[in-house]
């Protein structure tokens, strides 16, 4: 099972650091102390003036690290006589029904002909409080869209409880703007084993976001990067927005603030998703 190697990663990789750690202890001695603070000392002045740059570096993936993909979901979105859930949690980026999985909701209906089913979810009154229907009369795909404003991936697991009304087969995640590049390996951790143990049989596909602009563009890109390092590291499909995006003329004109895109930027993070989900999954 993709869980079981996933797990297996896992301790492999914190057992070789267990090993590495407990070898330099014996090799270096006492001598390990006085190298720490000599290190310190000539990085001091350093640090100091790289204090406001927060650029941690994004975790190498393995050499031989393949892209991983998602099984099956191209075929049962393009098969108009089979039932399928989608469950998507995110942030402010995607909460509204016109926004990029409203979009999407639209794309499939259109080019799978056949019903889809969008439900909309107001994180003010904890329940969905939209549905709109699209297509022509088909065995339905149901999409659940979970767009919660300053949501980490911590504030979301809150919510678990009675979220999605029916299990989901594919559980879309979006997030990003409010997690520290720093904090990304760690918060994906916890959140997709939080995931995998509320809703075990579905599958996981993680977005990398849009970037943000202005002062918030390389902490935005910083996390983006190690995100998608960690989802290939890990064995997590994944597909990124950031750099669609990036690379259209302007791209600033997409943007009604720092962080949020217009709905000609929704339209192309859309169009991103839905190309994975049909072409790729």
């Amino acid at each position: 099972m993709v869980s079981s190697s996933r797990e297996r990663k896992r301790g492999s990789a914190k057992a070789k650091i267990v090993l590495a750690l407990f070898t330099l202890a014996i090799v270096g001695g006492g001598s390990l102390l006085a190298v720490k603070f000599a290190d310190n000392e000539a990085n001091l002045e350093n640090n100091r003036s790289e204090a406001a740059a927060f650029t941690p570096a994004p975790i190498a993936a393995p050499a031989d690290a393949i892209p991983p993909h998602l099984s099956g979901v191209s075929d049962a979105l393009k098969n108009p006589n089979n039932h399928y859930v989608i469950g998507v949690l995110g942030d402010s980026t995607g909460n509204g029904p016109d926004e990029w999985v409203g979009k999407i909701s639209q794309g499939l209906a259109t080019e799978a002909n056949r019903r889809v089913e969008f439900f909309n979810y107001n994180p003010q009154v904890s329940r969905y409080a939209e549905k709109r229907i699209y297509g022509p009369d088909t065995v339905p795909v149901e999409i659940y869209n979970v767009g919660i404003p300053g949501a980490t991936a911590e504030a979301i697991t809150t919510r678990f409880e009675g979220l999605f009304p029916k299990d989901p087969s594919l559980i879309i995640v979006s997030i990003g703007h409010n997690q520290l590049p720093a904090n990304v390996s760690p918060d994906m951790e916890r959140f997709t084993r939080a995931i995998e143990g509320k809703w075990p049989d579905a599958q996981v596909l993680l977005v990398g976001q849009n970037p943000a602009t202005g002062v918030r563009y390389e902490r935005q890109r910083m996390t983006v990067s190690t995100m998608m390092t960690w989802s290939r590291t890990w064995g997590y499909p994944s597909v990124s927005v950031f750099e669609a995006i990036y690379r259209t003329p302007d791209f600033e004109s997409l943007y009604v603030d720092l962080l949020h895109v217009n709905d000609a930027g929704s339209a192309i993070w859309a169009g991103v998703v839905q190309r994975y989900l049909l072409d790729n999954a």
